[in-house]
């Protein structure tokens, strides 16, 4: 099993692109240099990483932003199926939860499945385009009573 210790976030504030890398800490040991068990440094291994992009509007609403694009997925292969995909789709949608924006991925015809687990639907059937939307808060009424979202 692979334990998760570290992961970094890099975002270019500039052209609203990131970038988040799962890495795994392990520690290197030479055997005939120390004794047993001594530990000699400590490395990282980069498991995955996610790339997106953060589309923003134009003109006075430059500052809005209107969804998350998600460019790249790449789980290293002996890492894949042990749930790092979906490590790295959660950190993306807890932006969209904050953001309160849906999440846009263009798949590859192998991967469809992954995104359907994870909650994502396709766009439109055989375009291989998966969007997530944030869940909504149920407006109360004044009599405390859970008021419908209407369009």
């Amino acid at each position: 099993m692979v334990k998760i210790t570290n992961f970094k976030i890099i975002i270019d504030a500039l052209n609203g692109s990131g970038r988040i890398v799962l890495l795994e800490d392990y520690i290197l040991k030479k055997e005939r240099d120390k004794p047993k068990g001594e530990t000699v440094n400590l490395e990282s291994t980069e498991l995955g990483t996610i790339e997106f992009i953060i589309a923003k509007g134009e003109g006075k609403h430059s500052n809005r932003v209107l969804r998350i694009d998600v460019t790249d997925l790449d789980i290293k292969r002996e890492y894949r199926k042990k749930g790092f995909g979906r490590v790295l789709m959660r950190i993306i949608m807890a932006l969209g939860e904050l953001f309160k924006v849906p999440i846009v991925v263009d798949s590859l015809k192998e991967s469809e499945g992954f995104y359907r687990k994870i909650g994502m639907k396709e766009v439109k059937k055989n375009t291989q385009t998966y969007v997530w939307k944030p869940r909504r808060k149920k407006k109360k009424c004044k009599n405390g009573k859970e008021k419908k979202n209407s369009k």
